[in-house]
C-alpha cells in the first residue's frame, strides 16, 4: 500500500497542512498544464467532459479549481466576465460528473455571481441549473422497498416536503433580495441574511423599502 502521511499518525497537524498545501498547489500546476484558465476563450474552450484531466481526489477536479480557486482570483479582481466563465464551465462539468454535486453548491456559485454585480449572468445561469433538476431531481429517488417499514417511508416522505418548502422560501428570499440588489441597490441591506432578519420581523426599515420597491415597480413578493 503506498504511503500516505495523511494517514501517518506520527506526523503534526502542522506537517499534514504543509502536505495539504503542496498537493492543492501540484493539482493547480497540472491542470494549468492542460488548459488555458487565465482567458475567456481559454475556459470555453475546455471540453465536457474532462475526465481524463481529472486528478486521483475531488481537489483535483477542474470544475472544483473553476469554482475554487480559479473564481476567487477573478472575483477578487472583479473581473466580471473571467469569473462567470468559471462558473459557467465548472457547472457544465458538474452536471455530468461522477461526483454528487448538490443544489446548494450551484446556488453557492450563482449568489457570488449576484455579489460580484453580474446580476443577468446569474439569473440566466440559475435557469440552467433548475432545468436540469428539473431533470435529474433534488432530492434521492427512493421508494417504499428501500425503507425498513412503511412508517419510516412515510417519516422520510414528510422531510422531504419541509425540506422542499424550506427551499423554496430561502429561493424566495434570496431572489427578491438581489432584485433589491439589481434595481435599488440604495435600499438593498449589505447582506442577505440582513435582509432576511428584517423581512422575518416585518421592521419598519423592511416596511420602508416595500414602499420604495412599489414606487419605482419593483416586485419584490
Amino acid at each position: 500500500m503506498a504511503y500516505n502521511i495523511f494517514d501517518d499518525e506520527s506526523k503534526t497537524i502542522e506537517e499534514k497542512n504543509d502536505a495539504y498545501s503542496r498537493k492543492r498547489e501540484q493539482e493547480v500546476v497540472r491542470l494549468k498544464s492542460f488548459y488555458d484558465f487565465s482567458t475567456v476563450d481559454g475556459i470555453k474552450s475546455i471540453p465536457v467532459p474532462c475526465t481524463e484531466v481529472n486528478g486521483d481526489s475531488p481537489t483535483g477536479r477542474v470544475e472544483y479549481y473553476l469554482r475554487g480557486q480559479c473564481f476567487a482570483k477573478y472575483y477578487k479582481e472583479k473581473n466580471i466576465a473571467l469569473a462567470v466563465e468559471c462558473v459557467r464551465k465548472a457547472h457544465s462539468l458538474m452536471f455530468i460528473s461522477d461526483m454528487i454535486w448538490k443544489y446548494d453548491a450551484y446556488i453557492s456559485d450563482i449568489t457570488h455571481l449576484h455579489n460580484l454585480g453580474a446580476h443577468k449572468q446569474a439569473w440566466e445561469e440559475e435557469a440552467r441549473v433548475d432545468s436540469y433538476f428539473r431533470k435529474v431531481g433534488i432530492y434521492p429517488h427512493l421508494s417504499i422497498r428501500d425503507f425498513p417499514n412503511v412508517f419510516a417511508y412515510f417519516k422520510w416522505k414528510r422531510l422531504i416536503k419541509e425540506m422542499e418548502e424550506e427551499r423554496i422560501r430561502k429561493r424566495s428570499i434570496r431572489h427578491e433580495y438581489y432584485r433589491l440588489q439589481e434595481y435599488l441597490p440604495a435600499l438593498c441591506p449589505k447582506s442577505l441574511s440582513g435582509y432576511s432578519r428584517m423581512k422575518n420581523s416585518n421592521s419598519k426599515a423592511y416596511q420602508k423599502i416595500l414602499a420604495q420597491a412599489a414606487l419605482y415597480g419593483v416586485d419584490i413578493i
